[in-house]
This record gives C-alpha cells, structure tokens and sequence, in this order.
C-alpha cells in the first residue's frame, strides 16, 4: 500500500503543491484509487492529471457559479429544478465528454473532467466525497462515451459505471429527450465501492512517511471513515447482494471497462430474462418513494420486493449473508 501512497502524493505534489489546502485528503483520496484498480494504475493517473478539482467550503451550486464552470452552469428553470439538489448534496462530478449538433449530426465535444466537493462537511465525509465521485469518473474512462449519428436517433451517451446517461436530439421538433438507465443501482454499487476504497486506506496505518499526511489521517474517525456514506435506505437492503461473491466479481470484472452486456447477461443467467432491468427499476421506485416518503405502504411493498430479488439470488447462487 505504501508504493501507492508514494504515487499518489508525488502525482497531488505534480498538480496541486505540497501547499494546496487540501493535499493530504486528496492524496488519501488518490491513493485508495490507485490501490482498488491496480490493473489500470496509467489510466487514473492520466484522468487525475486532466481532472479539474474545486473543494470549498460551499453549497455544490455556489461553488459552480463563482469558479465559472460554464459546462456545469444552468439556466434559470434548471436552478429551480435542481436548486435543491445541489444545496443537500456534498459532491458532483463531471465525465468532461459531451456533443454538438452541426448540420443534424452529432459532434463529440472533449473537455477536462470535473470534480467538485463541498467542505463545510466533516473531514471524512468530504473525503469520502472525493473517492466516491473520482470513483465515477474512473469507471467512464474505458468505453465511457458514444456518439448516434442515426437515422432515427442522434445524440450521445455517457457511462459512469453502470449507469448510463444519454441524450437524443430530434431535430425536426429541436428537442430533446434525456434518459437515465440503472442510476440507484451504479450509486449503491458505487457507495460500496468506496467503502472498500476506504477500508484500504486502513493499512496506511502507522506507515504514512509524510507528517502532514499521517496527522490528517490519525484525526480521521476510522469508523465512520469505513462505514456507507449516501443512499443509506437502498444500502442497507443491497449489502447482501455486494456480499454475493458471484455478483460482487461479476462487476468488478467488468464495471471499469464497461462490459455491460457480461453483467447482464451473468444476471439474467440466475435470475432470467430482463430481470436486471427489473431490478433497476425497482431500485429506482424505491429511491424516489423514500426521497419523498408520503406513501408508506408503497415503500414497504418496493421494500419487500428488493429483499425478496436478493434473497432469490443469493439462494440460486448457494450464497449465505452473514451480517
């Protein structure tokens, strides 16, 4: 873990200074990165080098406005829409791919990667913000972007994990239509993730050479440092499924270079046709549900609903959760 560390803080040295008020946490941060996904060490520190990072003691939405970001900005029904999102939430990220309409044909439009963090949170908190949306930005960079240059569909898609965002122009009616596929599932498994991001950390453990590091790392409460941060609701239904070593290899051997149809299809094996869809869906219902919270019958039957499709699975898979 030690090497990792070393590589992480020389390439934060690179980019950022020994004097950024935020060294050691982005170190830590980049560190746990580099140990979870070994096998693509070159990868994260290239998208580390372009990553545009912005941690201040803001609201997410202030933060936006006042460094410019223009690829993040929204115009005035967006800020109404997303005003109170982006009050209550500790963190974005941005793939930093996008696309132009030109002569109705769709563009790619190549731009840094964005990471924002809010830090009026606690250290671990903010830290935990910082791997968990570096943790998107990561599973993007392999097979993270596709153009439609159609003749029924024009637009682009944008994959963070197994999430996929994309965007369809129709240009006769010069709209367009936004969909969002597998968004409560990619953020529970990227939740868990990040735990086991931090748990790594844990071997840093009275090895850090660097003081300024190493105290930043003591005054961190390692409890809270390992446990789910975000999604709680859904996290506490889904960990026997992450615990499924069949499903916790089936994406983590396929999630970074975004080998979505292998992930389906070693579902669907155990659980049958367009069940993940199913059970995306259902994760989806169920975030919304208790986001809102003023049907709780409906909230209870979803919940029976999740723990039932896990416990299906884990019994198809011969897996015993143990708490």
């Amino acid at each position: 873990m030690e090497k990792y560390f070393v590589k992480a803080r020389n390439a934060v040295c690179d980019k950022l200074g020994r004097e950024y008020e935020y060294f050691s946490l982005v170190t830590l941060g980049l560190c746990a990165a580099l140990y979870k996904y070994k096998d693509y060490e070159n990868e994260i520190l290239k998208l580390f080098k372009r990553l545009e990072i912005y941690i201040d003691d803001d609201y997410i939405g202030n933060i936006i406005k006042k460094n410019k970001i223009a690829r993040m900005n929204f115009d005035d029904e967006d800020e109404e829409i997303r005003g109170e999102h982006l009050i209550c939430t500790s963190g974005l990220s941005y793939a930093g791919r996008t696309c132009n309409l030109y002569k109705n044909k769709a563009v790619a439009v190549y731009t840094n990667p964005i990471l924002i963090c809010d830090a009026c949170f606690n250290s671990v908190i903010v830290l935990n913000t910082f791997m968990h949306e570096f943790n998107h930005l990561i599973k993007s960079i392999v097979n993270g972007f596709e153009l439609y240059n159609e003749e029924d569909r024009i637009g682009f898609s944008i994959r963070t994990g197994i999430e996929i965002n994309t965007t369809l122009f129709n240009t006769k009616k010069r709209a367009t239509i936004d969909i969002i596929d597998f968004s409560t599932f990619d953020e529970a498994i990227n939740v868990l993730e990040t735990c086991e991001m931090s748990e790594s950390l844990l071997m840093l453990d009275g090895i850090i050479p660097d003081k300024d590091v190493s105290d930043f790392y003591n005054g961190l409460d390692k409890d809270k440092l390992c446990s789910p941060e975000g999604y709680e609701n859904v996290i506490s239904l889904f960990k026997p499924l992450w615990d499924n070593k069949y499903f916790h290899d089936l994406i983590e051997d396929n999630i970074v270079e975004g080998n979505l149809n292998e992930i389906i299809t070693g579902y669907e094996n155990i659980m049958g046709e367009n069940s993940f869809e199913d059970f995306a869906i259902l994760l989806d219902d169920y975030d919304d549900e208790t986001s809102m919270y003023d049907n709780p019958l409906k909230i209870d039957k979803l919940e029976n609903s999740i723990i039932s499709t896990i416990n299906k699975f884990n019994e198809l898979t011969k897996f015993v959760y143990k708490k």
